[in-house]
């Protein structure tokens, strides 16, 4: 990689650090999105849910992230993992959650809020990007505290492999492709309101100026107080 001088670590192309990057966030040069981030758009995406409380739209798109973890949970596992065995430690996760209760608004609201700060600051994180489904993954993962008895094969440990994280964060992404599109434009189109209002009253103030009194008091004919 261009600026590095560190060894290669082990088979990868990159050093350890950027191996490291590059199997947790999907790029070597990706840094972690941190939770404090998206409070903000947290706050705007819960605003917009609560506006169209009930919208089919939102309604079939739980439906589909629910649909995620019910699958994983009615299939049980009944063998040790292998540490290549990715699907089947994905799945075990999804059941996790499954069991904790997660729902698909929670999922949508965690994906949304992610998707918006992307679009709002796309040099931290490209939207719809390998990276966005690494970080995707990632929320939904640790939206629930994990337990020592939730550890299929503790000498696995909780971290996952990359292929867990990509595909997780790329089927959520493209359930979601239009409703997240539909909800960017909505947002933007309320926060232009504003300004589209103020810009037609400049036009209609040049266009037609206000028409002064013909005429106006005197200092000495104000009333005095």
């Amino acid at each position: 990689m261009d600026g590095c001088l560190r060894p290669c670590h082990q088979l990868s192309q990159y050093c350890r650090r950027h191996a490291h990057r590059a199997d947790r966030h999907g790029s070597p040069t990706q840094r972690a999105i941190r939770v404090y981030e998206l409070k903000f758009y947290r706050k705007t995406v819960d605003g917009f849910l609560k506006a169209n409380v009930g919208h089919p739209a939102l309604t079939l798109a739980y439906a589909d992230l629910s649909k995620l973890l019910s699958d994983a949970a009615a299939l049980a596992v009944t063998h040790r993992p292998r540490t290549r065995d990715w699907r089947t430690r994905l799945r075990l996760d999804l059941q996790r959650l499954h069991k904790a209760g997660l729902t698909g608004a929670e999922m949508f609201l965690l994906i949304a809020s992610l998707h918006l700060f992307a679009v709002n600051q796309p040099r931290a994180l490209a939207p719809m990007s390998k990276c966005f489904w690494f970080c995707a993954s990632r929320l939904i993962l640790n939206s629930r505290d994990r337990h020592p008895s939730d550890l299929f094969n503790r000498s696995l440990g909780a971290r996952l492999p990359a292929q867990c994280l990509e595909h997780l964060g790329k089927t959520t992404t493209v359930l979601l492709h239009g409703d997240l599109s539909a909800m960017v434009e909505s947002i933007e189109r309320t926060a232009k309101e504003p300004e589209e209002r103020r810009a037609k009253i400049e036009a209609a103030l040049s266009a037609h100026p206000f028409t002064p009194p013909k005429s106006t008091p005197t200092q000495q004919e104000l009333p005095q107080s």
